[in-house]
């Protein structure tokens, strides 16, 4: 049999990776940002085409990640190989699906495109899957997990990367371990909640609480390898600067009374649903970053009106220092709308601004970071914290500046380490911009604790608006 050689020499805790992947087949290489989970995935790919003759891989990653791939493969590679993407046109797919390449081929796709894609992925015959991200699979009803779980089902070789293995919850283990190894804890949820959760609440249905939690972690490290940045690894410093804006007295006046008529609103009702304090949340939000909607029943939110321009000045001042200083920035959004306001106000002072979010071209991403990552006429790059929060590196920056968070500690952590590549070779600052005595805070406040909100929301609104 022919021996795997390494393009690139693996550190020990990368080669044990590796042997154990092959060995159990489906495996979760569980690192953090900087340790090299995708050259480790790329050694599993190279070692299975060489001890086995494999040709046919499938990744499936977060959108705007095919770049990082692409490079990531010239760098540990050493085997000639084909780097392919998925046609877009169903004629076009059911064709690809018919070929059978005798040489190595690394079909890329992006995790929601396995669903609308799923029958021509099956048909192609893949014979071993690498899912990059795979705690995007945490909720096993989405339609990307379904499909997700039936591509694999009956493949034996299936390897799952992530740096958050337990993305928000414990109960999240059971959606990815349904898709990498199934066996593990079964595929009912019921039955998982009945051996892992804790029962209570509203009608005794929701989760208030988790039991037998080392025998969860027992069988999750059978299967995996978990290995932190400070184990193997000098880590840059990272600081965490909380920028003070205060609102204009109008505004600050606005902010009272809408919150004062959310408070009177919600407290008509003896059960506060998420989605209902979220919204109202929300619009707090919006309001710190300078706009509201002008019509609070239109859906789209499409026709705003700014209502302050304390935080975007304040922004501004910020940006124009740190790029001065010839260093570069990422700034980080939860709304579009602030996004392109901002977009806007440094195109007016002659400052070159790159965007990534939602409304992005997905073949236009990886442009947009190799454009950042490389070339020194792009200082700035704009972008909405959920989509920017995994799969890319921004590492050519060691400045973040939050303009708004959401308030899930999964995206503030991914988001915060797209500059903790392993390129990165400086400390690391992040300046979060909060609207004194306002909802901002007190997000702000309960992610740098490590807190999660987003998944108790309802039972958090009191204490996000008082």
């Amino acid at each position: 049999m022919a021996v795997y050689k390494f393009k690139t020499k693996p550190d020990p805790y990368q080669r044990d990776a590796l042997i154990r992947a092959i060995k159990l087949k489906r495996f979760g290489v569980f690192f953090q940002q900087r340790v090299g989970k995708t050259k480790t995935a790329i050694d599993f790919i190279g070692a299975l085409h060489v001890g086995k003759g494999f040709t046919r891989f499938i990744v499936s990653c977060p959108a705007g990640a095919e770049g990082v791939w692409s490079e990531q493969l010239k760098e540990h590679l050493g085997y000639s190989y084909s780097f392919v993407s998925l046609p877009q046109t169903d004629k076009a797919r059911a064709k690809f699906a018919d070929t059978k390449p005798d040489h190595l081929t690394i079909l890329c796709v992006s995790h929601d495109t396995l669903y609308t894609a799923l029958k021509h992925l099956q048909k192609w015959n893949p014979q071993a899957v690498i899912f990059d991200e795979i705690h995007a699979m945490k909720d096993p009803t989405t339609k990307r997990s379904r499909a997700a779980y039936k591509l694999v089902k009956d493949l034996d070789y299936v390897l799952g990367l992530t740096g958050t293995p337990i993305p928000k919850r414990p109960l999240d283990v059971f959606g990815i371990w349904k898709v990498l190894r199934p066996e593990v804890f079964g595929t009912s949820i019921t039955k998982f909640r009945d051996q892992y959760c804790i029962m209570g609440g509203f009608m005794g249905k929701e989760v208030i609480g988790y039991k037998n939690t080392s025998e969860l972690s027992r069988k999750i490290s059978e299967y995996s390898i978990r290995v932190l940045r400070k184990d193997v690894m000098e880590e840059p410093k990272v600081e965490y600067v909380v920028v003070p804006v205060d609102l204009e007295p109008s505004a600050r006046e606005l902010y009272n009374d809408l919150k004062k008529t959310f408070i009177a609103e919600l407290n008509e009702h003896e059960r506060v649903t998420a989605d209902v304090a979220g919204v109202r949340i929300m619009r707090l939000q919006q309001l710190c970053g300078g706009f509201l909607p002008a019509d609070s029943s239109d859906p789209d939110e499409k026709k705003l009106v700014q209502v302050s321009s304390a935080k975007k000045t304040l922004a501004l001042n910020l940006i124009q220092n740190i790029i001065e200083q010839d260093e570069k920035v990422v700034v980080f959004f939860r709304f579009v709308a602030e996004l392109e306001l901002m977009a806007n106000e440094l195109a007016k002072k002659g400052i070159p601004a790159l965007m990534l979010y939602g409304k992005t071209p997905k073949k236009s991403r990886d442009a947009i970071i190799n454009s950042f990552q490389n070339d020194s006429y792009y200082k700035v790059i704009l972008v909405q914290e959920h989509v920017g929060s995994m799969g890319i590196s921004l590492d050519a920056a060691h400045i973040n500046i939050y303009y708004s968070m959401t308030y899930s500690l999964l995206d503030f952590q991914q988001s915060r380490d797209r500059v903790m590549g392993r390129g990165q070779t400086k400390d690391v600052t992040n300046y979060l911009l909060a609207i004194r005595d306002s909802v901002d805070y007190k997000i702000v406040q309960t992610l740098k604790n490590d807190e999660d909100l987003s998944t108790s929301i309802s039972d958090k609104w009191r204490w996000l608006m008082d």
